[in-house]
């Protein structure tokens, strides 16, 4: 997880707010560990339009930092207890990460729970799909925003000769 800090007043944020609101200093992104202790809980038992299935879990967990988060999760946890996310080297692995507020951050969590070894002098061909001549919010289309987290991914780890393809199923 990604949080956003402040180096001068030293709060943070969970999602980008671009600048401090409160000295105006432009905020800092800070990778956050994979383990986090269960500090406080919240059942929700009745149903909104945004979230009808119920019972649900609004937790509150901190990192080894000392930094919060909200969490949302349908298994019932304990004041506490740790959630933690494991990396695995298995050949067959598949990695998922919901995009909560950055596809950076869900990038950079993916490819560090897969364990997959991205360094320079790799080779990259990225074949974004391009379905139809509209915009990405169509979902037709690789949204731009995706493309460009992934080469922002791939160039922060030092990989420069990256190909970007057409690729098109109906055409």
């Amino acid at each position: 997880m990604v949080v956003y800090k402040c180096s001068k007043c030293n709060k943070t944020w969970q999602h980008p707010v671009g600048i401090c609101p409160f000295c105006m200093s432009p905020l800092e992104r800070v990778k956050s560990s994979l383990s986090f202790k269960v500090v406080g809980i919240s059942k929700v038992s009745i149903p909104s339009l945004l979230h009808p299935k119920v019972p649900y879990y609004g937790l509150v967990l901190e990192d080894d930092k000392g930094t919060k988060f909200a969490y949302k999760t349908y298994k019932k946890y304990s004041i506490g207890e740790m959630i933690d996310y494991e990396t695995s080297s298995h050949k067959d692995q598949v990695s998922i990460w919901r995009v909560n507020y950055e596809i950076l951050d869900a990038l950079e969590s993916i490819v560090e729970l897969s364990q997959l070894e991205l360094s320079k002098g790799m080779k990259v061909l990225v074949l974004p799909t391009l379905s139809s001549p509209n915009h990405s919010y169509f979902r037709d289309n690789t949204s731009p925003k995706f493309l460009e987290a992934v080469i922002s991914l791939l160039t922060s780890k030092g990989i420069k000769d990256i190909k970007i393809a057409q690729q098109s199923f109906l055409d």
